[in-house]
Parts: structure tokens; sequence; C-alpha cells
């Protein structure tokens, strides 16, 4: 019984998936003040909240993993967001003792396969504030 209900679980899984296609099916883009197109990952900005609201990538399996490289860049400001609505580098000071920043849409480890992907990363529209 229980192998049958897994098989059907996996089953609605596969089917559900195939009628979900679209990124606007996940995502209402209206809600975006600003859409920003990285090249392997995109992020629904909020002019109000200063940050992402969504995002959305494709992980390839074979890259992640590939070559880790170990020394990472530092977060910098997104040029293309207009400047009093940018996340900037000293909207974070005090990190680590009250609260953290960090990667919301990818992952640095999930881009340590060039220089060029990990930098990508490193944009801070793309990061999110987390309670310490």
């Amino acid at each position: 019984m229980k192998k049958i209900l897994s098989s059907i679980f996996i089953l609605f899984i596969a089917i559900s998936s195939l009628s979900a296609t679209e990124i606007s099916d996940f995502i209402n883009k209206k809600k975006c003040d600003q859409i920003i197109d990285k090249e392997i990952y995109s992020v629904c900005y909020s002019y109000k909240y200063k940050g992402a609201l969504a995002g959305w990538t494709v992980l390839e399996g074979d890259k992640v993993n590939a070559v880790n490289i170990k020394k990472r860049p530092r977060f910098y400001e997104n040029k293309t967001i207009p400047k009093k609505y940018r996340t900037k580098y000293s909207d974070y000071t005090g990190t680590g003792r009250t609260w953290n920043r960090g990667h919301y849409i990818i992952a640095d480890a999930d881009a340590d396969y060039s220089q060029k992907a990990l930098r990508l990363v490193y944009d801070m529209s793309q990061i999110q504030s987390m309670a310490c």
C-alpha cells in the first residue's frame, strides 16, 4: 500500500509540473517594481523594501560543484536600480552582531564554477536580511 501511495504521489507531482511551465504561474510580475535579469537568475525587486520579493533560477547540475572556487567577492550595489531604491553595502553595517545577510535567490555554492557566475550572485539586489 505504501508503495502504491508513493507511486501515486510521484505521478501527481509529475503531472502538476507539466501544467506549470511559465514563471507567471508562480510569480506575479505586476508586484515587481523592477525585474533584474542576471543571466543565471532573475529578481523581482521591490523599491519599497529595497530588496527581492521573489526570484527564479535554473541550476545546471553538471556545473554545480564542478570547480568550487573558494575566494568569494564582496557584495556590490546594482547600478540598474534607481539610487534612492538601491540596496547599499552601508545598509548592512553591524552584520554578524544582530543580523546577517545572505543569498536569497541563488547561493554562491551554486555558482562557484566560474568567476563570472560567482560575481553575479554577489549582487545586493538578491540578498535577504536574517536575524541572528
